[in-house]
């Protein structure tokens, strides 16, 4: 592996990153596909874990799929020159035929298991996830987005690197806006190792995006939002159903209106990790994806005295 000039303090941000993830995983887990209007009616306002059959909860695609990923880079010197093909590949050895690491939805349902049959056949990345070949419903879903992650990790003080690497992981499985968010999110995770601010973080995430893309559009309609009515995320979540709501994007999980949940939970939560997976989650839809999102970039932009023990 290239060596490379590395912050002192590495380490410890990647463990805190890493662990702000599993824990937004985790904390959202249980709420999982709820609406804000589900949450409030049976639980109110969480702000800490709740117990599903008495257990916290159980392994999860937004997990295990970057570290199967990651296995990609294995032999190569640079991690900026794994190809997209090399990540499809690595899906075939390591996963499953039957069961395990994505959700096996169906083909034309699920963007991860459609990509997976389609590389069982022979379609290589970038085909395999392209809007060409499955569609803009299924091309456009949350997963090239959750999995990005760890491309910041990978890549410290780096976006525009790990943007690029996050696009080649998405594009196994995505195509268009699915691939936009994880550019998105992991140019932010990259940022985090330098800077804190989540309004700044938001706007490096920005500068790697088509600027005219819709999912640059819907960032920045939450910014200016936000700007504009800064003391309720409430009012801003009321927002985003009303402007960017799951009515307005067929299939399961779209991954625009998961975007604009992950801003809010950002700017509302002004940098305090508890408040802001705890804002992210309220806001329903894909609670355990988008709170991890929240929370990996925010692990390594406080670091670990940033998250409390609890």
């Amino acid at each position: 592996m290239k060596k490379r000039n590395l912050p002192e303090d590495y380490h410890d941000r990647v463990y805190a990153g890493w662990l702000g993830k599993c824990i937004g995983v985790h904390f959202g887990g249980p709420l999982e596909s709820w609406t804000y209007q589900d949450i409030m009616d049976n639980l109110g306002e969480v702000k800490d874990y709740l117990q599903q059959d008495n257990k916290i909860f159980k392994p999860d695609d937004d997990l295990v799929m970057p570290l199967i990923m990651m296995q990609a880079m294995d032999g190569v010197d640079d991690p900026e020159n794994v190809t997209a093909e090399a990540i499809g590949r690595t899906w075939l050895d390591l996963l499953s035929k039957e069961r395990g690491g994505i959700w096996r939805g169906g083909y034309g349902v699920s963007s991860e298991h459609t990509a997976y049959i389609n590389m069982s056949h022979g379609i290589m990345p970038p085909q395999s996830g392209s809007k060409a070949l499955n569609g803009e419903i299924i091309s456009e879903q949350i997963g090239g987005q959750i999995f990005s992650d760890i491309w910041g990790l990978v890549l410290p003080n780096n976006p525009g690197g790990a943007a690029d690497l996050a696009e080649r992981a998405a594009s196994v499985s995505h195509d268009g806006e699915g691939i936009n968010g994880g550019r998105f999110i992991a140019a932010m995770v990259s940022a985090a190792f330098s800077e804190n601010n989540p309004s700044r973080l938001i706007e490096i995430g920005l500068s790697g995006l088509p600027k005219d893309c819709e999912y640059a559009v819907m960032v920045r309609d939450m910014v200016n939002y936000y700007e504009t009515y800064p003391e309720d995320w409430h009012l801003a979540r009321d927002y985003i159903e009303e402007t960017w709501g799951y009515d307005k994007y067929p299939g399961v999980v779209h991954i625009i209106p998961n975007g604009a949940i992950i801003v809010v939970g950002m700017l509302y939560g002004e940098g305090d990790f508890s408040e802001s997976i705890a804002i992210t989650n309220m806001c329903g839809w894909d609670t355990d994806c988008n709170v991890g999102n929240v929370a990996a970039v925010l692990g390594v932009a406080v670091g670990l005295e940033g998250i409390e023990d609890r």
